[in-house]
């Protein structure tokens, strides 16, 4: 007889005997700070280890990571268990001492024949960590509590610890080797930069000037209190002023000093009088006289090469001075001039250029010197208007893979290399097969953004916000275990995976009969509300107001509870916060800091398509020039590029140089030495051990509307819209019963009366807009729309806006034939059809954006939902389609043998082996459900929350997460058979619960008169 057991790492062993028939064993084993092993055999187990009772438990990162005995049941140690060893190890390194618990069964040599004889095994069937800061003494005896031997505790007791990344030493001196950061081209984000500065109601300023100031003065027109202002350049505004000088050009007054290329629309209208007299010196004989004079007001571009060209805002005016043919008679010792006029121009501007706006009055007398010119200049309007889109030259940024930078910062914190597991964050290699769904996201920080090296401004984070942030980007879970190693020795690991990996379809353990049952609701869990998205963002600066990467905020159809669902990430998504850090470098001062230096980026990539095509190699007098027909995009300075299929110039280069996008043919320099030659058919791809990645943009996407740059927007795969699908497997479990339209609860039905209605279809939606809160209308129910509109008929609410959007509106199912807006309309209550309505979740607080929706790249398999709308409701249906629990726990207890034990502590350890279903098919039974009957014999299932277990009297308590999973008939797991026959005298006659089983079978009512 055999039988088959299962050690503490999930290797079976077959054992040539019962389970029984083998001695045990127990022993200490002390692991050093360099890694020796020293192993104590015990003479004898020690006190409390047969009747210990051991917790399992699940924690809040959905990881089964907590095994640890009781406080009642500590294990104690004397002179034959260890107690001398356990001091020793305490007094030479205290309660941070790695000190392990190991026990299990030895297998003795049988002698036999080849094949039949045994060489003599043991069996670790668990191993634990003696948590020594537990550790209690008393009558030369030892006591301390047994927990799970992984990274656990010392990842936690760092969780919080900012971690560099770049360091070459881990946070306990020891030395590592740092990680090899890569290089991700970012290319150029178009942002919408706005100007505007309104100015009227007739401010005036005097001045009195001494002498004759050089016959010339300029007006400065009011700035000083833009309403909007996003051009980064910008003088920060100049109060309305006169001067002396030549003008604000010759002095490099500028108003704006652009950073960025752009098409730039100005619109300036200008009013104002400029009065101005001139008084002779008393000396002087007669009186002073203006002989001529030329006023204008002007919009002057001074461009970075030196070039300018000038706009007149308002029609100049000239007497004598200028004008052809000269009035010989103007002499005024006073002047007037009433100046108004507008100007709408585009320029095309390129970095370094200036823009300058004034006035400008030149002037002659009749004579030699003056006292002093007298000079009141009255505006009344000062109206400036700038906007366009802007962009600027690509940038490269050192970054590492996000699945790199959690495997060092665990390097860092436990001084233990090559630690992290995730075949979700990991590239293509020996460890797995293909890149993951989020193998190709990147962090880097704002230092890295401007270039600065990652020694220079290192890239800093923690676990702790590191690994939240990507839990609720990506609906992550995390694992703390082991894992064998090729020699067959247990090596700690952190695994991260989606959350679906630690609660599988599949069962686990089967239960029959259990005692104490019981349910109850999480009410901590009953979600009113849900915040997703991210904590920071780009508030303010260019392009701000099409901010989609803020936090935004859902309302359920949760009536009655308040509990909030937070889903927000420390990790900064914000496209556009990416850019304006990137635009800083370009400054003529770039500033020492900014807001997001130190923060951390996330930025979704694609893999870089190598070129292939024809290629001109052009050796220039100072250059070599790469010639291509069209844009390399990913190209950028400082790459270094591997050049294929040319004779004479294949080999690696470093770029130098980008010729302008729209340049043809396209150009760049390279630093190395080429020849003249033309090559047919070249390839251009980035150095081998580059990282081969480049952001991915809406470019890549099928469809994305609602965004004023959508080809240039990056991280739209991490939207909010899609956190919050992407999360709803382990939030969305409190609307399971939300699906339907419920017509009881709903208030009297009543009518608009006759009101002015707006028609409209935006986006993929149809929209009806009242103006007016109709607190009986939601969603599920049909209305009917009547009165002077060709918009008459029967409509099905889909989703209605919170009671305080203005103007109030909501959505309909059916298309709407003639948009626009009617007056003397009424809408009515039609009908409710329970089978054919849903609620769904609103979306209540959408800072900046509220039209966005995207579309996935067609095939794309690493996305949550093919189409999202980042503004419109989401169904519940669509919501619960893949739930995972339930916010209902199931607690009960029952007696497990020693197998079904270790299988339960396998199964939530990923360590058991693959298995086969009835139809013969692999499937990993690691973190399955449990089921079981529940009292009335319906069988019943949920993943392990908790579980209790004792060594001595096996029994177990159990808590478990209802499952969502449909386990099909009701009547599962009952014999409905061994009732056949039975009178109902006789169900009557039986206990309870077998009559609640007959009830289930028969389907009558058995209980005794």
């Amino acid at each position: 007889m055999t039988e088959t057991i299962f050690d503490n790492w999930g290797r079976s062993f077959v054992l040539p005997g019962v389970y029984s028939d083998f001695a045990p064993f127990c022993r200490l084993v002390h692991i050093a700070t360099d890694g020796t092993r020293t192993p104590f055999d015990l003479e004898e187990e020690p006190v409390g280890w047969s009747s210990a009772k051991f917790t399992l438990k699940r924690g809040d990162m959905h990881g089964v990571n907590h095994e640890y005995t009781t406080s009642e049941t500590a294990l104690e140690f004397n002179n034959f268990s260890g107690r001398d060893f356990v001091e020793s190890i305490f007094r030479a390194e205290g309660e941070d001492a790695d000190l392990l618990f190991q026990a299990g069964i030895v297998v003795p040599d049988i002698p036999g024949p080849a094949g039949v004889g045994v060489d003599a095994f043991e069996v670790i069937e668990y191993e634990g960590r003696l948590n020594l800061s537990t550790r209690k003494t008393s009558q030369r005896r030892v006591t301390g509590a047994l927990e799970r031997n992984t990274l656990q505790s010392r990842v936690l007791a760092r969780w919080e610890t900012a971690v560099k990344l770049s360091t070459s030493r881990t946070l306990d001196g020891a030395q590592i080797t740092p990680p090899t950061f890569q290089s991700i081209p970012l290319t150029a984000q178009s942002l919408d930069e706005r100007f505007t500065c309104n100015v009227v109601g007739g401010k005036s300023v005097e001045q009195s000037f001494q002498g004759d100031t050089n016959g010339h003065l300029w007006v400065q027109f009011d700035t000083s209190q833009p309403q909007v202002s996003e051009i980064e350049e910008f003088a920060g505004g100049r109060p309305m002023g006169l001067s002396e000088t030549e003008g604000p050009v010759p002095n490099d007054e500028w108003l704006f000093k652009f950073k960025s290329s752009g098409v730039r629309k100005v619109s300036v209208e200008l009013g104002y009088k400029l009065n101005f007299s001139v008084k002779k010196r008393t000396v002087s004989i007669g009186a002073a006289k203006v002989t001529g004079y030329q006023q204008t007001s002007r919009l002057t571009l001074v461009r970075a090469d030196g070039t300018r060209q000038d706009w007149d805002v308002t029609t100049p005016h000239a007497e004598g001075l200028g004008k052809r043919p000269p009035r010989s008679d103007y002499r005024e010792a006073d002047v007037l001039i009433i100046s108004a006029g507008k100007l709408d121009v585009e320029i095309d501007t390129r970095p370094g250029d200036k823009l300058f706006l004034y006035g400008l009055l030149s002037f002659t007398h009749n004579k030699n010197e003056l006292q002093q010119t007298a000079v009141r200049l009255q505006v009344t309007t000062t109206r400036i208007t700038v906007s366009g889109k802007s962009t600027n030259s690509a940038t490269s940024a050192r970054c590492l893979p996000v699945g790199d930078a959690l495997n060092q910062a665990l390097t860092v914190i436990t001084g233990k290399t090559d630690r992290f597991r995730s075949a979700y964050y990991g590239l293509a290699s020996d460890r797995y097969p293909v890149d993951g769904c989020g193998a190709r996201r990147v962090l880097l920080n704002g230092f890295a953004v401007r270039q600065f090296k990652p020694l220079e401004r290192p890239l800093t984070i923690s676990m702790q916000d590191t690994v939240e942030s990507l839990s609720v980007i990506d609906c992550m879970g995390v694992a703390f275990g082991n894992e064998l190693d090729n020699d067959g020795n247990p090596v700690e690991i952190v695994r991260m995976e989606p959350v679906q990996e630690f609660y599988r379809p599949v069962e686990l353990l089967r239960l029959d009969e259990v005692s104490d049952y019981k349910e109850e609701t999480i009410t901590s869990e009953i979600y009113s509300t849900v915040e997703v998205g991210y904590q920071q963002w780009a508030e303010d600066g260019a392009g701000s107001l099409e901010e989609l990467f803020t936090t935004h905020q859902v309302t359920t159809p949760i009536r009655h509870e308040s509990a909030k669902k937070p889903l927000t990430s420390k990790l900064i998504a914000s496209s556009l916060a990416i850019e304006q850090t990137r635009r800083e470098q370009f400054a003529d001062t770039p500033k020492d800091s900014t807001s997001f230096d130190e923060k951390v980026f996330i930025v979704q990539c694609k893999p870089i398509p190598a070129y292939s095509g024809i290629v001109t190699f052009l050796r220039g007098a100072f250059n070599s020039i790469v010639q291509v027909p069209t844009v390399i995009s990913w190209l950028t300075v400082g790459q270094s590029i591997t050049i294929s299929g040319s004779v004479q110039n294949a080999g690696t280069y470093r770029v130098t140089f980008i010729s302008d996008a729209s340049k043809r043919p396209w150009s760049f320099y390279v630093a190395e030495d080429i020849v003249d030659e033309i090559v047919p058919v070249a390839g251009i791809a980035p150095a081998a051990g580059s990282l081969s990645l480049q952001p991915e943009t809406g470019a890549d996407f099928d469809t994305v509307t609602g965004l004023v740059s959508p080809d240039d927007t990056l991280n739209l795969r991490l939207s909010p819209g899609r956190m919050l699908l992407q999360n709803a497997p382990v939030w969305a479990g409190c609307l399971i019963n939300k699906d339907k339209f419920n017509a009881i609860n709903k208030k009297p039905i009543t009518e608009s009366g006759l009101i002015r209605v707006g028609f409209s279809q935006v986006l993929f939606f149809e929209v009806v807009t009242t103006g007016i809160y109709l607190d009986w209308l939601a969603a599920g129910m049909t209305v009917d729309i009547s009165g002077n509109t060709p918009n008459a008929g029967t409509y099905t609410v889909l989703a209605v806006s919170p009671p305080d959007n203005q103007p109030w509106s909501f959505f309909v199912k059916e298309v709407i034939p003639s948009p626009g807006v009617s007056d003397n309309v009424n809408i009515s209550f039609g009908s409710i059809s329970t089978d054919d309505l849903y609620a769904a979740v609103n979306k209540t607080k959408i800072p900046n954006n509220k039209s966005v929706v995207t579309v996935l790249p067609t095939g794309d398999s690493c996305g949550k939902a093919g189409r999202v709308s980042e503004s419109a409701p989401v169904a519940v249906d669509e919501l619960i389609d893949d739930l995972l629990y339930l916010p209902r726990l199931i607690k009960f207890s029952v007696r497990l043998s020693h197998q079904q034990t270790q299988r339960l502590r396998l199964g939530h350890t990923g360590q058991l082996p693959s298995e086969t279903d009835d139809n013969g098919d692999p499937v990993n039974p690691n973190y399955g459900y449990i089921s079981l009957l529940n009292e009335s014999g319906i069988r019943v299932a949920g993943f392990l929350n908790s579980v209790e277990y004792s060594r001595d009297d096996e029994k177990a308590i159990f808590e478990l997460r209802q499952t969502a999973l449909d386990l099909g008939d009701t009547t599962s797991g009952l014999d409905c058979g061994q009732f056949a026959g039975w009178t109902l005298e006789q169900a009557q006659a039986a206990d309870e619960r077998t009559r609640r089983r007959i009830e289930l079978c028969r389907f009558i009512d058995v209980d005794p008169l």
